[in-house]
């Protein structure tokens, strides 16, 4: 991040917290969880696989799996992506990758814009 700090994004297992949590990297190397991403004002506990990246605006942009299969199964495409400015709250842009089945998206930006995702 700009300030120097270290931010984790990972999924929550634990039940009734399922999705996709954020977590600080303390002085001493432990993980402290403390918020949890927001897509469009609201928590999604359908969003996993997160893959984060930092534009060169400043903003970040956010790759996720958007129908991970809790009930009721939401009709999103398979791998989605979202920007924001602060890494927490993002406004889903809609397919980054869309039919079939993907999980665990990893994405880079090339030196000619285009983005690569395996």
């Amino acid at each position: 991040r700009p300030d120097g700090e270290t931010w984790v994004y990972f999924v929550s297992g634990e039940p009734g917290r399922h999705g996709i949590h954020i977590a600080r990297l303390s002085g001493d190397g432990d993980l402290v969880p403390f918020d949890c991403v927001r897509l469009d004002g609201a928590f999604d506990g359908h969003a996993v696989d997160p893959d984060i990246v930092r534009l060169p605006d400043g903003r970040y942009r956010l790759f996720f799996k958007g129908d991970f299969g809790l009930e009721p199964s939401p009709a999103h495409p398979s791998i989605e992506s979202a920007v924001g400015s602060d890494g927490i709250h993002f406004t889903r842009e809609g397919a980054a990758l869309d039919g079939g089945v993907a999980a665990d998206p990893t994405v880079a930006r090339l030196a000619d814009g285009t983005w690569l995702m395996a």
